[in-house]
């Protein structure tokens, strides 16, 4: 069994419940691991008072989910964390990963990039990992570096099922008491081509319902 913290990055939305990370909760909990979430955008906690989190907890892997516009905060976080507590494995997902390519590799600390839909990919990283693997070209959307330092880029694939995913779990949200609202996922993806929206190259342009 791993232990995972998984962390909802600073930005500007607060009130908002990171379904993502409820999914890859339950996903992960499904494989046997123990995940607890930091949820930053409903409850504000100094880089200082997060280390101290990771230092009490002593988790084997800290996940950073990253929109464009929170992703300078991650890193930023990252470097404190990876300075104070460097046998940490780092992993990053979300919107802005998913449209990242290799170039993300320069733009962190060390850390494994999880593009697309993780609910699979991402404990079938950690069983790998905690074996001692150093070869993932089995996981759908990784991005990291391998053993040689090269640039390992493996396409994403959306699911087309998503009524085979668990339920999302959001009693591992840090924030859990305070909710006074459920957030539901009706569907996946989109066919349109809007040119100022990424949702089709985030979660696909098939219309996948649950």
């Amino acid at each position: 069994m791993a232990k995972l913290i998984l962390i909802d990055s600073l930005g500007w939305q607060d009130g908002l419940f990171n379904l993502g990370l409820a999914y890859l909760s339950s996903a992960l909990k499904l494989a046997g691991h123990h995940v607890r979430v930091i949820d930053l955008n409903n409850k504000f906690r100094s880089p200082e008072q997060i280390l101290a989190i990771v230092g009490r907890d002593k988790p084997d892997y800290v996940g950073f989910s990253v929109k464009s516009a929170t992703f300078a905060n991650a890193v930023e976080l990252h470097h404190k964390l990876a300075e104070e507590y460097p046998n940490t494995t780092f992993l990053y997902g979300g919107p802005h990963i998913t449209l990242s390519g290799t170039e993300i590799l320069d733009e962190t600390p060390p850390a494994f990039f999880i593009r697309g839909d993780a609910e699979f990919s991402l404990p079938a990283f950690v069983n790998l990992h905690q074996k001692g693997e150093q070869d993932f070209r089995s996981i759908d959307g990784i991005v990291y570096r391998g053993p040689d330092g090269d640039k390992i880029e493996v396409p994403t694939k959306f699911h087309t099922k998503i009524d085979d995913l668990p339920l999302p779990d959001f009693t591992t949200f840090d924030t859990f008491a305070d909710f006074t609202t459920y957030p539901l996922l009706t569907r996946r993806g989109c066919p349109y081509k809007c040119t100022y929206c990424s949702v089709p190259a985030i979660s696909g342009s098939r219309w996948v319902y649950r």
